[in-house]
């Protein structure tokens, strides 16, 4: 039954997105991975949080040479995040834009690296009982790409409109004044549906939360689009209470290769 409406989303509002799959391996200085050991170019220092000066922890990196080309994306290229051991993770909830607890770093020329054995003494190492971040920052996993196409997901906020835009052309069966009154069982397939959950690690595409979308009560943060998310993988990074990460950003800032406006949110359960 719910393959109509799908369709009819997928029709209206498809996108590109690039699905992460992460794997334990060793990694060398400049390819995508979550954690281990990030570029430095020659000459570089390690991001700090601007409030109290502390190391911030690198997250993930990733290579836009090694992953599928994308509209609007780089095609060369570092993207980095770094972030605070707090319990926030570095996000700033009443300004998401705020790099003071988290960095994002872009590197067109990577071909000129610090020397590895002098980046792994600026790794930070805080007391085990300090020790807040999502993940353990010395485990390397290496990123592995896949191209797909989705559509609008049930969490983003444009969803409401991508229906009410839609209703006259389905059966009367799927329409109903908000979509979340129609029948149970058809909300039960909808909620359990792959093709709009947009659960996992992302570039791209439409975001997931486990709470609710940002930009859905705030005018000002409604032109920005999923940069990439990353989500709760088990034994790997585990956002609060099996919680997501997403980065937003504006379509001429992507084009411009400027992230330094990049909105982080992080929820869970």
């Amino acid at each position: 039954m719910i393959d109509i409406l799908i369709e009819k989303l997928m029709e209206d509002t498809k996108k590109q997105s690039i699905a992460m799959h992460y794997k334990k391996a060793d990694t060398t200085l400049t390819e995508s991975k979550l954690g281990g050991v990030p570029f430095i170019p020659e000459g570089g220092e390690w991001p700090v949080n601007t409030k109290d000066g502390s190391k911030l922890y690198f997250l993930i990196q990733l290579n836009f040479e090694e992953m599928p080309h994308m509209e609007g994306y780089p095609e060369k290229g570092l993207l980095q995040v770094f972030i605070a051991n707090d319990d926030l993770y570095g996000a700033d909830f009443d300004n998401e834009a705020n790099q003071e607890g988290f960095r994002m770093l872009y590197y067109e020329d990577i071909s000129n690296p610090m020397a590895e054995e002098e980046i792994v003494k600026m790794i930070p190492e805080p007391d085990e009982d300090e020790y807040l971040i999502p993940f353990e920052s010395n485990d390397s996993y290496s990123i592995y790409f896949k191209l797909r196409s989705v559509c609008v997901s049930i969490n983003d906020y444009r969803f409401d409109d991508f229906y009410d835009s839609i209703k006259e052309e389905l059966p009367k069966e799927l329409v109903a004044e908000e979509w979340f009154n129609l029948d149970d069982n058809i909300l039960s397939e909808l909620y359990k549906d792959k093709r709009i959950d947009a659960v996992g690690s992302r570039i791209g595409g439409y975001p997931f939360f486990t709470q609710s979308d940002p930009r859905e009560y705030n005018d000002d943060l409604k032109d920005y689009e999923l940069l990439f998310q990353i989500d709760t993988h088990g034994g790997i990074i585990m956002w609060g209470d099996s919680g997501v990460a997403n980065f937003f950003i504006k379509k001429e800032d992507l084009a411009n290769k400027d992230f330094s406006k990049v909105l982080y949110n992080w929820d869970c359960c």
